[in-house]
C-alpha cells in the first residue's frame, strides 16, 4: 500500500507508522498478561496510585489489544476513576453503559 494509506491506517489505529515496518512481531498478549498480574496485585493491596500509573502506560497500546482486553482496560479505568480520582458519578455511569 501507498504511504498515504499507511498514514491513514496508522492514524485510525492510533499507532505510529513504524508499526507497519517493524521486523519483529509484538506480543500484545504477553504485555496485557503482565499488566493484569500487576493490576491484580495493586488492587489486592489497594495501591490505586500505582494502578493509575500502569493504566496510563498500558492504555496507549489499546489499539493492538483484543476486545476482551480492551474491556479489561475499561474496567481498570473505571476503578481508577472511582477509587483514586474520586470521580464516583462518572465511574458508575461508565459501568452502566
Amino acid at each position: 500500500p501507498g504511504s498515504e494509506l499507511l498514514f491513514q491506517l496508522s492514524k485510525r489505529l492510533k499507532v505510529s507508522m513504524d508499526y507497519f515496518f517493524e521486523d519483529t512481531e509484538v506480543s500484545s498478549l504477553e504485555n496485557i498478561d503482565k499488566f493484569k498480574e500487576l493490576s491484580k496485585k495493586f488492587l489486592d493491596e489497594r495501591e490505586y496510585e500505582s494502578l493509575h500509573y500502569i493504566y496510563e502506560l498500558e492504555k496507549s497500546k489499546r489499539a493492538r489489544l483484543s476486545a476482551k482486553d480492551q474491556i479489561y482496560l475499561d474496567w481498570i479505568d473505571t476503578l481508577v476513576q472511582f477509587c483514586y480520582l474520586n470521580h464516583q458519578t462518572g465511574a458508575v455511569a461508565k459501568l452502566e453503559k
